[in-house]
């Protein structure tokens, strides 16, 4: 029976975007000593959650990736909320649908659209259900315009930025530059 090794280096999380920051928060979390490095700044501005729209939209997502995909992004939709409440800076998230829009003359990649979450929603029956509408939106006459759309209530939003800079806030890990300028 051979016995587990403790090692006190710290654990080495490449990468300093929002995922590997929340990696290192967890690994932090459970008792290891964690080493973050980045290729970028330190405040993590060259990552994407700086510049990313944030929208958590796996529904949307089917008309471009496979099932497990979306299935993935349906279970970050339940989990986002349970890693922001842990933070100690608020963090701006919201779960209120996302509507898809399209002008009449793109009928033909709406209907193409409208397939594709159908046979996501056979791949994957627990999804929510789209509803799709044609009455004209409210908004549809100042934009001159006949519409139609397809609401998902299973999207939502978040600040990645705020999420980044929350997590780096709650951490005890030492973040450092790779490669680093010091020799």
């Amino acid at each position: 029976m051979s016995e587990s090794v403790q090692t006190h280096e710290p654990v080495l999380v490449l990468g300093a975007g929002l995922m590997g920051r929340l990696l290192a928060l967890a690994l932090a979390d459970a008792g290891h000593a964690v080493r973050l490095v980045d290729a970028g700044p330190a405040d993590g501005s060259g990552a994407a959650a700086h510049v990313a729209a944030a929208m958590l939209a796996p529904l949307a997502e089917s008309a471009i990736t496979e099932p497990s995909v979306v299935a993935m992004g349906q279970y970050a939709l339940t989990r986002w909320p349970q890693l922001l409440a842990g933070l100690v800076r608020p963090v701006y998230f919201q779960r209120n649908g996302t509507m898809v829009v399209w002008h009449r003359q793109d009928a033909h990649e709406a209907q193409r659209f409208s397939g594709l979450l159908a046979q996501t929603g056979r791949a994957l029956p627990t999804l929510p259900r789209p509803r799709q509408s044609s009455t004209q939106p409210p908004w549809s006459a100042w934009m001159s315009c006949a519409c139609s759309s397809v609401s998902a209530v299973s999207h939502s939003m978040l600040t990645p930025r705020a999420a980044s800079e929350s997590i780096s806030a709650a951490s005890s890990w030492r973040l450092s530059s790779w490669p680093s300028s010091g020799k």
